[in-house]
């Protein structure tokens, strides 16, 4: 779906070229994610 819009705005080249980057900050947010884990899920336990 966000391949078709930014094809419609900027061609099928550059979102072909785009989506892999956005596909590598979503790895990097899913690789970070699981720090905070831990102290979020005793906070929301503790009821703090």
């Amino acid at each position: 779906m966000r391949t078709g819009v930014l094809a419609d705005r900027f061609g099928l080249p550059t979102a072909l070229a785009v989506m892999p980057a956005a596909c590598g900050a979503a790895a990097l947010v899913f690789w970070y994610g699981p720090r905070s884990y831990a102290a979020d899920r005793d906070a929301v336990h503790s009821g703090g």
